[in-house]
């Protein structure tokens, strides 16, 4: 199946970063004491990037690349009394699955919508469980879906609830978008897709955050807000501004390319600032966590991985520079 190895096609760095994140969830799926198994990781993120965290995964590379990279992919720890150090995308993979979990259950059993925005090559409606109810909305660019469908079908992943298949959806259903975010009509692609205003969403930014401006940000919690039947909810995930100042990670031939120019946004520093910025834009922080205290909910034995470039950065800052938001509408959307 020669659609399998397509990936390096995603040549423009933004776009690829999603192989990124496939590949580290591939390389913590491979691992005895995985947080989560995504079993469609691999085949999602190519070979390309799958063989750069495989480097890092495995200790190769320059010290530069692995201090870099280790924050991003993670790693074990050699001594199994040292805590192990939890990267970026296998943290915000593992809370994000466990606030999915709570927030569906709290449906119990009735429709709800997931929306997930800038999807890249996520794979969460195959891997989560009790997902029956849950109609669900991967929006992304044309050239992502596009070859994101072809690999999913050549693996043999089903995209109809109930059908028999090598990797069945778990989703009630499943519907792939092409929007940009920064168009009003995103939303009309949106409903046309089959989207209800009605029925209560969840709306999932993982990762999205930082590539939008502060005002695009603004712009798009107000278009959540107004799109939100009563019960919704939002969650996402935002790298700060001491962490945006330094340089970021992304594989390009083994090496690393600054992806700075595409992130256009470090978000607060303080929980504090957050909460304020939510408020201001029409949604209610419910739970706002920072990288350390995600990582001490999944368990002691875990140490949150992120780091600043030696002898920059407070304590604070190294704390928060990774937040988690779940928050709900302050009134009911309005639908028109």
């Amino acid at each position: 199946m020669s659609t399998l190895n397509e990936l390096n096609e995603l040549q423009d760095p933004l776009k690829f970063s999603s192989c990124g994140v496939a590949a580290a969830r591939a390389i913590e799926s491979r691992l005895a004491d995985r947080l989560y198994n995504d079993p469609l990781a691999e085949v999602l993120a190519g070979p390309k990037a799958l063989e750069l965290g495989t480097q890092v995964a495995s200790g190769k590379g320059s010290r530069e690349s692995l201090s870099q990279q280790a924050s991003f992919y993670g790693y074990s720890s050699a001594d199994s009394n040292q805590p192990r150090k939890l990267g970026w995308v296998t943290l915000r993979t593992r809370y994000l699955d466990d606030a999915l979990a709570k927030v569906f259950a709290q449906f119990q059993g009735q429709n709800c919508q997931a929306v997930l925005l800038g999807a890249g090559m996520d794979a969460r409606p195959w891997r989560l469980p009790s997902m029956h109810s849950v109609s669900w909305y991967d929006l992304d660019q044309h050239e992502v879906l596009d070859l994101k469908g072809r690999i999913l079908e050549a693996a043999g992943a089903s995209k109809k609830h109930g059908q028999t298949a090598k990797y069945p959806l778990h989703a009630g259903s499943y519907t792939s978008a092409v929007v940009d975010l920064n168009s009003p009509s995103w939303t009309e692609t949106l409903i046309n897709a089959g989207f209800k205003q009605e029925v209560p969403t969840v709306w999932l930014a993982e990762g999205l955050l930082n590539y939008l401006t502060e005002e695009q940000n603004e712009a798009l919690l107000h278009t959540l807000h107004k799109m939100s039947a009563p019960g919704s909810t939002f969650l996402g995930t935002l790298a700060s501004e001491a962490w945006e100042q330094q340089r970021v990670r992304l594989n390009e031939g083994g090496h690393f390319v600054n992806l700075r120019k595409f992130r256009k946004w470090g978000g607060p520093n303080k929980l504090a600032e957050m909460e304020k910025f939510l408020r201001a834009n029409h949604w209610e922080p419910i739970r706002l966590d920072s990288g350390g205290a995600a990582t001490k909910q999944i368990g002691p034995q875990y140490e949150y991985g992120a780091k600043l470039d030696p002898g920059t950065g407070t304590p604070e800052e190294i704390e928060y520079l990774h937040l988690f938001v779940t928050a709900t509408p302050t009134a009911i959307g309005t639908f028109d």
